[in-house]
Formats: C-alpha cells, sequence, structure tokens
C-alpha cells in the first residue's frame, strides 16, 4: 500500500472561446433501442462496444442492471448484480473477459468492482478492501479500467474527507495494490490506462492525474477549472474532454454544468457552460467529441482545424422530453450510443415525414388558376413544425403554385429534426372554355323577353357539367321576361378533368316603361263605361305629358298634341331620354 501527499497544482489557464450552435445534420438522430423487461425501465450510467468486434457492447446503471449485445444493439438481455446499487462504469477486454464498478453511496455493503469471464451473463465480486477510520471495509470505488484479462485499475474516494484511492491489478483482481493521495475535496470518478508500465490518466474534481509508472503512483497534472464533480474523462493524443456536474465535489445537484476541453495536453482549457448537469464524454478523435447530461443535454464538440474555431451543437432529434443521459460511446463518427433514461443509437433515419397536400385535394392546377401546398405531420412526434424550405425557396408553411412542376419541401422542429416530403408532381390542365351571350333588344325595359344562352367550347377540355350561378333554372337557354332592375347571370363550368371555368358577371339593366298620360283640352261629358262624348262639329285638343323626346300617336301625328274632331280611340307612345318606350 503506497501512500503519497500531492505537494503542488500543474499550471492552469481557463479561457472562454466562441462557440456556434449550428444546424443538425440527420447522421445524428437517436432513435431508442428495445430492451427486455426489466431493464427497459433502468436508468444507464455506461456504455461501450468493443473496438475490435463492435457488435458486442455492454451497459450498466442503477439496481445492480447490466444489458450485453451481440449484434450492435438490434437485441439486448440483461442480468443484475445483487448488492451493486449504481454501477458507474464498464469494460470489456474481449468478447468474454469485463469488468465493472460503481459506488457504494456511503453504504459500506454495497457497491465494488465486479468480474465476468463469460461476456456479461454472471459477475463475482472483486473488491479490495481497505480500512477507513480505524474500520476495515470493502473500498468506496467509482470508475475502473483494465489494458487485458488481468491489468487494470479501479478508483474512488476523494470527497466528504477520504483520501484519493488508486487500486491496481495485475492478476485479474485476486490482489490489489493502492496508491493514496490526499488532495482537499476533489472526488475520483475515471481513470484511463495506455500502457502496463508507462502512461495512464485519472479524473477527479476539477482535476486531471497522470502515472508515468502503470499507475504505481500518480500526480495532478492539470486543473480543468472549478472544482466541480468530473465524472468522465476522454483523451486522444494531446485533447482532452470532460464535464462537469453542479458545483461541489460530489456534484449532480441543480442544473448547473459545463463541458471543459484542451487540445495542448491540459496545459489551457476552455469552458462551455450548458446550463445543465453534465457526466459523459467520449472522443471520436483529436478535433471531435461528445458530451452529456440532464434534460436532454447531448452536444457535439468539434474543432475547425483550419481556423480554430471550435463548435458546441446540441443534437437532441429523437430523444424523449425530460430525459437525462450519463454516457455516450461511438464506434465511429456517425454510429453511436447514448445511455442514461434506456439506451439510444444514432440513425440516419429522417424521424419527421411530413406529407404534402393540396387545397383542391388534387396536384392539378388549371390554366389562369392556383392551388395551395401545404405539409400535414405524418410523424409521432406532437411538437410542431417550426421552419419550412420549400424546393422554390420559399420558407413558408405553405406556398402558392400557379404551374406544373415538382414540389418538395423540407422541415424541421424545435430540437433540429429533419424531414424531407416526398415530392409531388404538379401538373397543368386546361380550363374549360365558357361564355354567356345575351339576346335582348336594346334597350331592354320591363317586360321585354330576354333570352341567356350558356356558350359551352369543349375544344380544349370535354365539359362535364355547368351551372348558373345562383339561379334555380339550369337549362343551356334561360328565357325570361325582364323585371325593372339588375340582372346578374355568372356560369360555372366544370371540364372531365376537374378544372373549373367561372365567367366574369355579366349584368343586364332593365329600364322602367315610361308612363305617358294624355290631358284634354275642355271637359266632356262621359259614358257610364268611362269614355268621353265628342258632340258633332264639337272638336278637343289631346295633349301627352311633358318630358318625352318623342310621341308618336295612332293617327300618325307625332306631335306632343292633336286635335281631335270625330268619335274614335287614340293613344300615344312616347320614348324617354333613355330611350325607352
Amino acid at each position: 500500500m503506497n501512500r503519497h501527499r500531492i505537494l503542488g497544482l500543474a499550471w492552469w489557464i481557463v479561457f472562454c472561446i466562441a462557440v456556434t450552435l449550428q444546424a443538425q445534420p440527420r447522421q445524428w438522430n437517436w432513435e431508442k433501442l428495445v430492451l427486455p423487461p426489466p431493464y427497459d425501465r433502468g436508468f444507464y450510467l455506461d456504455v461501450m462496444f468493443l473496438p475490435s468486434n463492435p457488435q458486442y457492447g455492454w451497459a450498466c446503471g442503477f439496481g445492480g442492471y447490466v444489458v450485453r449485445t451481440t449484434d450492435g444493439g438490434n437485441s439486448w438481455e440483461g442480468t443484475n448484480i445483487p448488492n451493486a446499487d449504481q454501477l458507474e462504469s464498464i469494460i470489456f477486454v474481449n468478447e468474454r473477459v469485463g469488468y465493472c464498478s460503481g459506488t457504494n453511496n456511503g453504504n459500506p455493503n454495497l457497491g465494488g468492482i465486479y468480474k465476468s469471464t463469460d461476456g456479461g451473463r454472471s459477475w463475482r465480486e472483486i473488491t479490495p478492501v481497505i480500512t477507513l477510520n480505524g474500520v476495515l471495509q470493502r473500498a468506496p470505488l467509482w470508475g475502473c479500467y483494465f489494458l487485458d484479462e488481468n491489468v487494470g485499475m479501479v478508483v474512488g474516494g476523494g470527497c466528504d474527507g477520504l483520501p484519493q484511492l488508486f487500486f491496481r491489478t495485475t492478476d485479474g483482481g485476486a490482489s490489489w495494490s493502492l496508491f493514496v493521495a490526499y488532495e482537499p475535496q476533489t472526488g475520483m470518478s475515471h481513470v484511463l490506462m495506455y500502457d502496463a508500465e508507462g502512461l495512464c490518466y485519472a479524473s477527479s474534481s476539477g482535476r486531471l492525474w497522470r502515472s508515468f509508472d502503470g499507475g504505481r503512483s500518480w500526480q495532478i497534472f492539470s486543473v480543468t477549472g472549478p472544482a466541480f464533480w468530473q465524472e468522465n474523462l476522454a483523451n486522444r493524443s494531446n485533447t482532452f474532454l470532460v464535464a462537469t456536474a453542479g458545483n461541489t465535489c460530489t456534484g449532480g445537484t441543480g442544473n448547473v454544468g459545463d463541458i471543459r476541453w484542451s487540445f495542448d495536453g491540459g496545459q489551457t482549457w476552455a469552458r462551455y457552460i450548458t446550463g445543465a448537469s453534465m457526466f459523459g464524454t467520449f472522443l471520436v478523435d483529436q478535433d471531435a467529441g461528445w458530451a452529456v447530461g440532464w434534460n436532454r443535454a447531448v452536444y457535439r464538440i468539434a474543432r475547425d482545424r483550419g481556423t480554430g474555431q471550435v463548435s458546441v451543437t446540441p443534437y437532441r432529434c429523437g430523444l424523449e422530453p425530460g430525459s437525462n443521459f450519463d454516457d455516450v460511446w461511438f464506434v465511429n463518427d456517425t454510429l453511436g450510443y447514448l445511455v442514461g433514461d434506456g439506451i439510444y443509437r444514432t440513425t440516419m433515419r429522417d424521424l419527421l415525414e411530413p406529407i404534402i397536400v393540396s387545397s383542391t385535394g388534387q396536384f392539378v392546377v388549371c390554366n389562369g388558376q392556383a392551388i395551395t401546398l401545404s405539409v400535414v405531420k405524418g410523424d409521432r412526434i406532437r411538437q410542431p413544425y417550426t421552419e419550412y424550405l420549400w424546393s422554390t425557396g420559399e420558407r413558408t408553411p405553405t406556398i402558392t403554385v400557379t404551374r406544373g412542376g415538382t414540389y418538395w419541401v423540407e422541415v424541421r422542429d424545435p430540437d433540429a429534426c429533419y424531414g424531407k416530403a416526398l415530392a409531388v408532381n404538379v401538373t397543368e390542365a386546361p380550363s374549360p372554355k365558357a361564355d354567356i351571350r345575351v339576346l335582348a333588344p336594346r334597350p331592354l325595359c320591363e317586360g321585354d323577353t330576354v333570352i341567356v344562352e350558356a356558350v359551352l367550347d369543349s375544344s380544349a377540355v370535354s365539359i362535364a357539367e355547368y351551372e348558373w350561378i345562383g339561379r334555380t333554372e339550369q337549362s343551356p337557354r334561360l328565357i325570361l321576361v325582364a323585371q325593372r332592375g339588375t340582372l346578374t347571370f355568372r356560369l360555372r363550368a366544370r371540364g372531365v378533368n376537374g378544372c373549373e371555368t367561372i365567367t366574369d358577371p355579366v349584368i343586364v339593366e332593365v329600364r322602367g316603361r315610361p308612363k305617358p298620360t294624355i290631358q284634354l283640352s275642355k271637359q266632356l261629358a262621359v259614358r257610364a263605361d268611362g269614355t268621353f262624348v265628342l258632340c258633332p262639329g264639337d272638336q278637343v285638343v289631346l295633349r301627352a305629358s311633358d318630358g318625352f323626346a318623342t310621341y308618336q300617336w295612332n293617327t300618325g301625328e307625332t306631335t306632343q298634341s292633336i286635335t281631335v274632331r270625330q268619335d274614335g280611340k287614340y293613344w300615344v307612345t312616347v320614348r324617354d331620354s333613355s330611350t325607352g318606350e
């Protein structure tokens, strides 16, 4: 058992850099994988896939749950390790041999490190014991790492007055050696080994540790920032990526967290505050990695080698609302796995399935007319679409189409989920030709006969039906007795192709007939039948009323007044100034 006091800290600089939030390509959408009960209700804290055969993968979590897959996540089997309350770390060195470890949450009867030699189907405990505060007990552990079936490490302690504990084995956990450090309030969480006799790294709250002798001794070599709980460590060459939760040594309290990275071997650090407790990290290469945490906090961190600019981009498409995550693993840049509230895998499938519909129910635009194309949801995601991009370049929920062609639309929702509707082909079709012909005297006065005919031309398209709009009579030839006022005629014709034509309104004014009166120049006797009596040798002047343009008496005279000297019937026809009669 080795003991060592850490005397100094590595010099560090934390600085902020510009980050950008970018649109999400769909190769990093997520779909939830199906787990068998009761493991489908578990919360998982670590995941790994075998680099030499990525069809093999394992995940561990609360309640001692360990699940395994041998087909890349298409199907899973599970087991439960008794008294393993919170399994935080899992590592397999081949298809058969693996280790997992986790905290006891202050209960000396729980937690530890466990070994499997049958691919994760069964486990046996190999937890080292330690004397703490005069009591011999199971060591409080967190994360583990193994180079091969025999050489590995497990770490723990560091918070609440406990020292940092670095356990090392060379016989697969049959025996352990211990290195102890006493750095106040920085809890050990993770360890990486590269050489059984050389370089190793470990992570604690706000600190990175390094060993040059295969894990036998350790020193802090880099301060990542404030000493908040720092659960995971990802490393590729000189690039380090960590994430923090809360603002204490043990972390996980409140929506407080950040992502921290260094591209110069830990000499300087940049920090991105997420507003959520963060836990898992993974580096795909020196320039790209992932960090995950609570409330669907899933981010990709990427550096542009040319400009040095770093982007921090959220990728939550397909993740259930309110879900929390604890770890992430990528087999390559596009195939990844996410664990926490269930297990997710990246998918190339568009999760949004918009459908284009037409305002007329048909994708036919008639000559001189327009249809409206809009989008309905064909997917199961409940939230609305927030972005649209049509093939026409328009970015509105609907577009108006007046010409035939191929039309499609891309959509996104608030989670940046992407979908592209199947293209629709809009065809142009001729509209039927229709007109209205009015046969009536000019001027048209009340009481005259007016004939209105539907002129239907089937040269462009055969006419299937027609109707007079607003009229009960529906024959092609209307014969009407004109009533004083305004007559309006409109005709709707529908072709066999579904196109319609509505004519412009034809308006016919019907004049009222003038009503002249005849006055006598003197009073005459009146018979019982109302006729006037003209005595022999007598005469009377008949005068038509004023205000008319022309007068035509039945005697042939065209003056306003005539002199009558004999019995007979007399009448006058007049025309007014509007040529009415």
